[in-house]
């Protein structure tokens, strides 16, 4: 049996009572405490960890700065949840970081405290310095079987310093992680995006880890200046770096069937963006949008499917963007939950969520993992219900739809696909063989935008040659056209471009 209790921090002597009052039936080396912090003051966290590390010294102690706590209760406040194993062991371990080196951090928890045992990895690490797909990447190459799942760290959107501690360490730049070992545990990892693509699909033509400097060929801050309205672009709550606009309508790009948003932290002075999360030349990324109501309902669809599933204890680490998206109405994302088990949680800079078969970082998401030590599934005769605005769901649904249908057009324009693994972007002039940029010169270009033209269809020599050097009054050159042709050849797939008798070639394509 898991048992979870949480504590709404007011005061060391309100925490000091509470534990006496309910945690003496507990078994500290099988206690999970999870600090879930609402300030970065370090003397005000170090209080705490004195505090606890002198009644439960042996307990397993996880915590990190926030963007707010996840309970029933106000998310204002610092929330410390405690929630006590049976059947299953706990081992945990803190961890600084250089940057740019997640991955050896990552090999040291692998070490410490992973074996054939475990079966959940919880990682909270440093919300501005971290790059999480790095190391939760080389832990998951690892072990593929573990479910990881946690968050990055908080400091309400002041983006300036966040921290990760344990029983006595509290440090920045750093991750705290936590192994579950068990053979009695049943797991149910999930997530709840809700935001969907809008709009034009973009080509990302220049990138560099979590920096976009092109889309589309040009400078990719254009696209804001385009797309959406920028006269908020450097309004948002206390920090004058993260742009509202991105909180409503943030990046989406799909990696194979799961749809990932990606929130642009900072418009750099070069015209580049600063986003959490990684991207790769190549990918299509959209606009999206959601309301209220989506998220209200995605959050009932998922309590449905935790239903079916056996459930004692839910973490909940879900996305600061949702939080500030809401606002007020936060409470509706998490109320259908509200009755399943406890739970507990945090608004955090990006989402862990992983299965065996893949693994994701996330933003604007809310993930739960849902823990049980028994097989019995949870029931319940009546689930809470959450009224919704049917007609405006339907009206943004037929929005999303109109928008869609209405660039159409100008999207077959704007992305040629060659081959499943070759494309064109006519706006940027950029062929992307594997999300590579091949690169052509002047003439190889010309050529090649000649036969996509064309495509399909033969075009023989003279033509070619007359479009190629129309400027220079000279006789045909066969040899001129064939040199150029296998020029180009040489850096486009086998075949793609085939001749035929009488000087005659043609670029094949799948339309």
């Amino acid at each position: 049996m898991i048992t979870t209790i949480s504590h709404t921090y007011t005061t060391t002597e309100y925490l000091e009572k509470f534990i006496k009052d309910n945690l003496s039936r507990f078994q500290p080396t099988k206690l999970l405490v999870q600090l879930f912090l609402i300030s970065t003051d370090k003397a005000y966290i170090k209080e705490i960890q004195s505090l606890l590390n002198r009644y439960l010294p042996d307990a397993h102690i996880i915590g990190t700065t926030t963007d707010g706590s996840i309970s029933k209760n106000d998310s204002e406040t610092t929330l410390i949840s405690f929630t006590q194993f049976e059947k299953s062991f706990l081992k945990h371990t803190l961890i600084p970081f250089d940057l740019g080196a997640e991955d050896i951090a990552a090999q040291i928890i692998c070490k410490d405290i992973i074996s054939k045992e475990t079966k959940v990895l919880i990682l909270f690490a440093d919300g501005l310095l971290c790059n999480a797909e790095k190391l939760t990447r080389e832990i998951h190459n690892k072990f593929p079987d573990i479910i990881i799942a946690g968050g990055l760290a908080g400091d309400n959107a002041k983006l300036e310093k966040t921290f990760v501690c344990d029983n006595t360490k509290l440090q920045t730049q750093a991750v705290v992680a936590l192994a579950i070992d068990s053979d009695s545990l049943y797991i149910h990892n999930d997530f709840n995006l809700a935001w969907e693509p809008i709009g034009l699909k973009m080509q990302i033509t220049k990138a560099e880890g979590n920096i976009i400097y092109e889309i589309d060929g040009e400078k990719a801050s254009l696209i804001f200046d385009r797309h959406l309205d920028t006269k908020h672009l450097k309004q948002y709550g206390s920090s004058t770096t993260q742009p509202t606009i991105t909180i409503e309508f943030p990046l989406i790009v799909k990696h194979q069937d799961m749809l990932v948003a990606r929130t642009t932290m900072q418009i750099n002075e070069d015209g580049s963006l600063f986003c959490t999360g990684e991207f790769q030349v190549g990918d299509t990324l959209s606009f999206s949008f959601t309301d209220i109501n989506k998220i209200t309902q995605s959050g009932i669809e998922l309590s449905k499917r935790m239903l079916k599933t056996s459930v004692q204890t839910i973490f909940i680490y879900s996305c600061m963007a949702r939080r500030r998206f809401m606002g007020e109405n936060i409470s509706h994302d998490i109320e259908p939950l509200y009755d399943i088990a406890p739970l507990s949680g945090f608004y955090s800079y990006g989402e862990i969520y992983t299965t065996p078969r893949k693994i994701e970082f996330l933003n604007h998401t809310m993930t739960v993992l849902a823990l049980s030590e028994e097989e019995e599934i949870y029931s319940q005769s009546q689930q809470k219900t959450v009224k919704l605005n049917s007609h405006r769901a339907k009206t943004l649904g037929v929005l999303s739809k109109l928008i869609e249908s209405s660039n159409t057009k100008k999207e077959d324009v704007h992305l040629v696909q060659i081959t499943d693994i070759l494309y064109y972007n006519k706006q940027s002039k950029t062929l992307l063989l594997n999300k590579e940029v091949v690169r052509l010169t002047k003439a190889e270009h010309k050529l090649f935008e000649l036969l996509l033209t064309k495509r399909n269809s033969p075009v023989d020599t003279q033509t070619i040659f007359s479009y190629m050097w129309e400027e220079q009054e000279k006789e045909i050159n066969t040899n001129s056209v064939r040199t150029l042709v296998k020029k180009l050849r040489k850096k486009l797939p086998a075949k793609l471009i085939e001749n035929s008798y009488g000087g005659y070639y043609r670029l094949v394509t799948m339309d």
